[in-house]
């Protein structure tokens, strides 16, 4: 026999089980489970009757068995599965040798389900492919949803689409040759773009990987497209059907029908489901042209806004969650139990031949009836919210083509709100769906169980009502309250307390003593005397003392500020005599008689005109810019005040009643222009000169050690170590007096410390602490005075150290009067020779005078040079300000605007002249380009050059000077220990630089390699002594060489400069320079002492054999020429 099953959905699932019945049925384990219970069912029989039970009964159950063992032991019957769902056949498939009493079950119950199923969704008409039956709960709804979530499967045919949604859609509509708001609302967007492509717009297909017209590769973009459709329907059938032929043309085809029938249904113009997953495509690929456009474009407030909006969209969707999960689950939970209970007949054939029998039997049977009526009632309310769902796409889809209200459209306005569609159908058919097993128990079982099982399902929610509720009125909220093990019992306070951890003991005085697990005590007066006990009396000398020590440290601090403010005043009239002396021959308060070099002249010329020019600058002399250049030099210019100073001003009265602020705001500015440092250079340079005092005695500057920065850098840390000092002692005066009684409860626990460190007990500590008689209380102030200045160190923070407390400076006066010898006898015995100091003084000043005229020479043409680099720098400086500034504008038009000029290879004037030539041409960017383009002979008229797009032109950092640009270069070889030694050198020396500069260095060590004067391979070039200072082994090297290794993102970005310019890749844009050096590089070797020459030797050479400027890439300057 044969018996039908039908099943919405669950085909899939039953197969397997009623396959697993008629294998387990069928072997010997079912009758052994059969043979259990039949000793069971006759165990209970003897005993019943062995206990004065009824013959009856026990007849009764031996029928009950046999009729059962008849049943499922007799001939086997033949399942058909039905399921509409499975596919265009309904007919899942058939399993034989299923057990008659089940598939006879199944059947009657199934069938009467599945037609008064099929009855009900016939007369509430739904559509065909829109049932229950055959495709399952909101399906055709959530299909729509899904559809416009859709794209192109084929990675490179997305891509390609998108390439032509921004080159082709986005950007026509930025130049105006489409309607962004037409573009955004048309529901065709296929027809919308045939009708309105653009003639002069070009994207790249990366399918073919070549430019192509836009117009030229719509067609092969929309077969694309046309062959995509059936890809994503079959990679969706593959996930909603089960079985191998899952992705088969049947239900593909079964799709189309349903998308096709849901969008009649709902009046949508795309009635055609081909035609919406097209749309859908167009619409996901120009939102992702979209989003790349923003994020190329650079406007990130576009950006933020766009991303905004997505993740308000995804976020309102996340809420419906659980509904969305409900829809879901019950479907599947109708499955999971028509299978259990099918799967279930071996253990209800078992229970069946026990006693239990009737019981069970009643139990398993309605089991069935209870699940198929779930069928008609989720028909019903699949119908009901098929249609309900109608009216949300409608309403999220609401942006109509022609005004009309049922025409519902996809377009990119509105397709976030089609995807949210989904999430709210979900949320209510979950929500409702939760019902249909209340309903099926209503229906078996009454009205009162189905009331039972809703009051069980929101129990949760009732009792959080409840308790939250009670809470609220009570006031009693309780939250992680822990109560346990408490023990209570025998309960007597004696005079000591004993706890876990402490103990408590109270002396005859009546003071307390509480030992800590620790070992430390804590004291209270308890009942000896009033609370406070010595503490006003403690509190009092504590502050006295904070006081007296306050008071001390600011006369102290104020002292060493006079001391060091006299030091500043003088030595700011010594230096600026000095340099008056030195620069112009003007006489101070003291003559200088100076040997020093030309040089050191001119040095210190320069840095005393500098401090002119900054006395002239902030209205002050020259002496007062001297005494503020001291100030910032020793870091005390804001501490030390113009008050200090003017005291004893002899030279500084500009400084007297200069405020505080104005003083601080000219101590920063010589910081920041470098006076402190120009000011360190007299001073040292001063140090080397010998004064004529009054008397005629021959002395040194540095004999008079008042002068010296050494001395002014010490009276500057003392001077700092004393104000540290009365600003500590001055913020614990001010704590003290505002704690009040807190501060002195803090005392009394740091004088009972001190007591017990001295070795006083807990009796005499509570004794001294809280003193009753006369003795008493003048023994503690006794005791209290003692410690008062221990208890005071600790209260306050431990005053700075001075660094130069011990310093003193000893110096020898006769030391320096005595005239040295003028001759040196030199060498080894018998071999000495006598050396005359006079003339070697001789010798060396003439060599001196030869070397400083040929500084002087070579500053002379360093001058010249400057000033020519100077103006030609200044030239490029605004010719780069003004293309930077190109294109600036944040608006997408004036974006626009200045890349069609770039493209066009026009600078301001030449649009000014086509402007004023065809103002028909610039109503818009795009017009322009078009225009030009096809007539070329009107743009070489008025700007005198041939019409370039810019796609014509060499490679260059600007299109303008595109034929001036040099050529790539042909590719050298290198071997790998060469290439490594190469990236450390571009490291060494331009690691701080960007790609450009670094590629700089890296075209000098290449154009090394070419020229006779140097090695042939980079490896050597770069090791060459005293040519690339990274590799100098005398301290003026650096660690850059060996700090970077393979793998860090510095060497691997260095490499991919070698690699480039070795590859010829990079044109030589130092015009084939072989040499270059750092201004700021050879400043601080001078500076650090490793030469003396501000630029190097070589420059004038190199600069006069080259074929043009020297040109400054970065923080180097690049000169020199390849000498073949």
């Amino acid at each position: 026999m044969q018996w039908e099953i039908f099943t919405t959905g669950g085909g899939y699932y039953l197969s397997d089980v009623f396959n697993m019945l008629a294998a387990y049925t069928s072997s010997g384990n079912f009758r052994n489970l059969l043979s259990i219970g039949v000793v069971i069912g006759v165990a209970w029989a003897s005993i019943n009757m062995a206990m004065g039970g009824s013959i009856g009964s026990s007849l009764k159950y031996v029928l009950v068995m046999v009729v059962v063992m008849g049943l499922t032991l007799g001939p086997k019957s033949s399942v058909v599965i039905i399921d509409k769902t499975s596919g265009p056949i309904p007919i899942y498939g058939i399993v034989d040798n299923v057990p008659t009493p089940v598939a006879m079950l199944g059947h009657y119950t199934s069938a009467v389900s599945y037609y008064l199923t099929g009855q009900m969704e016939t007369l509430m008409s739904t559509p065909e492919d829109l049932t229950y039956q055959k495709n399952g709960m909101m399906f055709g709804a959530s299909l729509l949803a899904q559809a416009s979530t859709w794209r192109a499967v084929t990675p490179k045919i997305h891509e390609n689409l998108v390439n032509f949604m921004q080159s082709c859609v986005i950007d026509a509509t930025n130049l105006g040759h489409m309607d962004l708001e037409l573009v955004a609302t048309d529901g065709a967007l296929e027809s919308f773009i045939t009708a309105n492509m653009p003639a002069s717009m070009a994207y790249y297909d990366v399918v073919e990987n070549q430019t192509k017209v836009c117009s030229a590769g719509w067609n092969n973009v929309k077969t694309q497209i046309d062959n995509e459709v059936n890809a994503v329907l079959a990679r969706k059938a593959a996930g909603i059907f089960q079985g191998s032929a899952g992705a088969g043309a049947a239900n593909i085809a079964r799709l189309k029908g349903t998308l096709g029938d849901f969008q009649s249904m709902m009046a949508m113009s795309s009635a055609s489901a081909v035609q919406t997953i097209k749309q859908a495509m167009y619409v996901n690929a120009m939102d992702d042209g979209m989003m790349r456009f923003i994020a190329n474009s650079g406007n990130s407030a576009a950006m933020d806004i766009y991303q905004v909006a997505r993740a308000d969209i995804q976020t309102r969707s996340s809420y419906a969650a659980i509904g969305a999960n409900a829809a879901k689950w019950v479907p599947l939970l109708k499955i999971v139990f028509e299978c259990l209970y099918y799967a279930a007949f071996p253990l209800a054939v078992l229970m069946m031949m026990t006693p239990l029998a009737p019981a069970v039997l009643k139990g398993y049977m309605g089991g069935f009836v209870w699940i198929a009526a779930w069928e008609p009632l989720s028909a019903i309310l699949h119908s009901i919210v098929i249609k309900a769902s109608t009216g949300f796409y409608r309403t999220a889809g609401a942006v109509t083509s022609d005004g009309s209200v049922s025409d519902v459209v996809l377009s990119w306005a509105n397709h976030y709100g089609i995807r949210a569609v989904e999430q709210d159908v979900g949320t209510v058919a979950g929500f409702l769906m939760m019902s249909v097993p209340f309903l099926a128990t209503a229906i078996m079982f009454g009205a009162g169980r189905m009331t039972g099982m809703a009051t069980s399902m929101l129990n949760v929610s009732q009792g959080a009502a409840i308790e939250t509720g009670r809470e609220a009125a009570t006031g009693s909220i309780g939250l992680g309250n822990m109560n346990m093990n408490n023990y209570a019992g025998n309960k007597m306070n004696l005079s000591s307390v004993v706890d876990v951890g402490r103990e408590t003991m109270t002396f005859d005085t009546g003071g307390i003593a509480t030992r800590n697990m620790d070992g430390s005590y804590g004291y209270a007066p308890g009942s000896a005397v009033s609370t406070g006990g010595i503490s006003s009396q403690l509190g009092s000398a504590v502050r006295g003392e904070i006081s007296t020590r306050a008071e001390n440290a600011r006369v102290a601090a104020s002292s060493a500020a006079s001391e060091l403010g006299s030091y500043i005043t003088q030595g700011a009239s010594q230096l600026t005599s000095f340099g008056e002396s030195v620069t112009n021959g003007r006489q101070g308060s003291k003559s200088y008689g100076w040997e020093g070099s030309s040089s050191e002249r001119d040095s210190v010329s320069q840095s005393y005109q500098r401090v002119e020019d900054f006395a002239q600058q902030h209205n002050i002399t020259a002496a007062s810019a001297m005494a503020v250049g001291l100030a910032a030099k020793m870091g005390v210019g804001k501490s030390v005040g113009p008050n200090s100073l003017g005291v004893e001003a002899n030279g500084s009265g500009s400084l007297k009643g200069m405020s505080q602020d104005t003083w601080t705001e000219l101590v920063k500015a010589a910081e920041t222009s470098g006076l402190a440092s120009d000011v360190s250079r007299i001073s040292s340079t001063r140090t080397a000169a010998t004064a004529s005092t009054n008397d005629g005695t021959q002395t040194t500057a540095s004999e008079s050690k008042i002068f010296s920065l050494d001395e002014g850098e010490r009276l500057a840390e003392t001077y700092i170590t004393r104000l540290e000092e009365a600003q500590n002692y001055s913020r614990a005066e001010s704590y003290v007096e505002s704690a009040g009684s807190s501060f002195d409860v803090g005392l009394n626990q740091m004088v009972a410390g001190e007591l017990g460190a001295r070795g006083h007990s807990p009796l005499d500590v509570s004794r001294i602490m809280n003193p009753k008689t006369d003795a008493e209380v003048a023994e503690s102030r006794e005791i209290v005075g003692s410690i008062v200045g221990k208890v005071t160190d600790r209260a306050v923070a431990a005053a700075p150290k001075d660094p130069t407390a011990d310093f003193s400076a000893h110096t020898d006066p006769d030391a320096f009067r005595r005239a040295p010898p003028r001759e040196a006898t030199l060498g080894a015995p018998g071999a000495e020779r006598v050396v005359n100091l006079d003339d070697e003084r001789a010798n060396a000043e003439s060599r001196v005078s030869g070397y400083e005229s040929d500084a002087q020479s070579e500053n002379t043409g360093r001058l010249g040079y400057q000033n020519e680099r100077s103006a030609e720098v200044t030239g490029q400086y605004e010719s780069a300000a003004r293309s930077a500034t190109e294109g600036a504008d944040q608006t997408i038009t004036g974006a626009m605007w200045g890349r069609v000029t770039r493209m066009m290879n026009l600078d301001e004037n030449d649009v000014v002249a086509l402007r004023q030539a065809h103002p028909e041409a610039w109503s818009s960017p795009g017009a322009a380009l078009d225009y030009y383009g096809a007539n070329p002979d009107k743009f070489q008229e008025v700007t005198g050059r041939p019409f370039v797009d810019g796609d014509g032109l060499g490679p260059s950092p600007d299109n303008r000077n595109a034929a001036h640009h040099p050529t790539p270069l042909p590719a050298k070889d290198m071997t790998m220990p060469d290439r490594d030694v190469m990236i450390r050198t571009v490291l060494g020396e331009a690691a701080g630089e960007g790609m450009e500069g670094q590629a700089a260095v890296a075209l000098v060590i290449r154009n090394r390699t070419d020229d006779e004067r140097f090695p042939d391979t980079v490896g050597g070039v770069s090791l060459q002594p005293r040519q690339f200072s990274a590799w100098n082994g005398d301290g003026s090297g650096n660690r850059l060489i060996s700090q970077y290794q393979p793998g860090d993102e510095a060497y691997d970005r260095a490499a991919y400069v070698v690699d480039a310019v070795m590859g010829g890749y990079v044109p030589d844009f130092t015009d084939g320079a072989t040499h270059y050096y750092s201004p700021a590089g050879m400043k601080a070797l001078v500076d650090q002492g490793y030469q003396r020459n501000m630029i190097p030797g070589w420059l004038q050479t190199e600069t006069a054999n080259r074929d043009t400027l020297p040109v400054r890439i970065g923080g180097h300057v690049f000169t020199g020429q390849v000498k073949e």
